[in-house]
């Protein structure tokens, strides 16, 4: 008979986590979330490395990416996959069999075997300069139908960034495929995904909770600005046929929101200041 059993990772930003999100996923981790499956388990974890960056993978866990700093600062606050075939309720990819990773200094791979599909995933980090600020994170994930039997299968890509290493930022989903994401310092992440069936965007923990235990989902496309703690999640729905695979593909950046210049910015100052004069002399 297989043990399971549960385990609390622990996290580089440790004096954050005395918040709420801390509360609840401990609560998440005691009452219902696997950790370490005792069966013949595979889970690992990796630390890429480049430039300016640094981004940790634990392959048997519900929040895979569960770092990712840019010139020693943690944007990051887990993100993770979940699956559901036909209208089962939605599970996490960290819950099943995995390979061994393969790495290099700035990429890891890893294979998910479901029993009637395998999930392939690969994560490619590239740092900036030392002090731009700057990184980009690469997801590929291919899904194939490995069962004698027609798949519908659905993938969600669930995203928690804390952009400055705080929780309260401001962002929106553009045309179902780009989430922004702006902390208070002006360090915005841009996450564009490969042609989403849904998308939303919501504050924390509505989606975490929806894909752990009110599925089955669909995301309910909602994209318009929102600002506190957030998270968004993508959504892709395919039938496979036997033997047949599926790609998804996901780029994240992180850098500085774009600031006008300063000239355009005096002209800007210029134009108000003239509007406002004319409305006077019209009004006397």
């Amino acid at each position: 008979m297989d043990m399971i059993i549960l385990v609390k990772k622990s996290y580089p930003r440790i004096s954050y986590f005395a918040g709420a999100k801390f509360i609840w996923f401990f609560f998440l981790a005691v009452v219902a979330l696997v950790q370490v499956v005792m069966t013949q388990a595979n889970g690992a974890t990796v630390l890429l490395n480049s430039g300016n960056s640094t981004a940790g993978i634990e392959t048997e866990h519900f929040l895979n990416l569960y770092s990712w700093a840019v010139d020693g600062v943690e944007h990051n606050f887990g993100q993770g996959l979940w699956y559901r075939i036909g209208s089962d309720p939605e599970s996490n990819i960290g819950l099943l069999p995995s390979t061994p990773p393969v790495t290099s200094s700035n990429a890891a791979s890893v294979v998910y075997n479901q029993g009637l599909f395998t999930l392939a995933m690969q994560y490619s980090l590239f740092g900036g300069a030392p002090g731009s600020g700057e990184s980009s994170l690469n997801y590929i994930a291919s899904a194939t139908n490995t069962s004698n039997e027609v798949l519908d299968l659905h993938l969600f890509l669930y995203i928690d960034l804390d952009i400055d290493g705080q929780p309260d930022n401001e962002g929106q989903i553009i045309g179902g495929t780009t989430a922004i994401q702006t902390g208070l310092l002006g360090t915005q992440a841009t996450i564009t995904a490969n042609n989403p069936n849904h998308s939303e965007i919501s504050l924390y923990p509505e989606l975490f909770d929806q894909l752990n235990f009110f599925g089955p989902t669909t995301l309910n496309d909602s994209g318009a600005q929102i600002v506190g703690d957030m998270a968004f999640a993508f959504q892709w729905d395919v039938v496979l046929n036997p033997g047949n695979s599926f790609l998804i593909f996901v780029n994240e950046s992180i850098g500085q929101a774009a600031i006008p210049e300063p000239a355009v910015m005096a002209m800007l100052g210029f134009a108000c200041l003239f509007l406002i004069r004319r409305r006077r002399s019209q009004e006397e």
